[in-house]
């Protein structure tokens, strides 16, 4: 008799906060971090850290993932 399938594994938790880096965008950071509701969604939860322009990101602006 086969022995049984291990159960999946979850897939691990974003991190809570990101450091932008050069050459970041929203778009590729929800993307990474399986942002539900993607780049808007980010663009929401971080609209006073990014500004009026959710296309400029500044490396070293913090961002909140969840």
């Amino acid at each position: 008799m086969p022995a049984p399938a291990p159960a999946p594994v979850p897939a691990p938790a974003p991190p809570a906060r990101y450091t932008v880096r050069v050459g970041d965008t929203l778009s590729a950071l929800a993307l990474r971090f399986h942002i539900k509701g993607g780049w808007p969604a980010l663009y929401q939860l971080n609209r006073a850290a990014v500004g009026a322009d959710p296309d400029v990101l500044l490396p070293g602006t913090v961002l909140r993932l969840r």
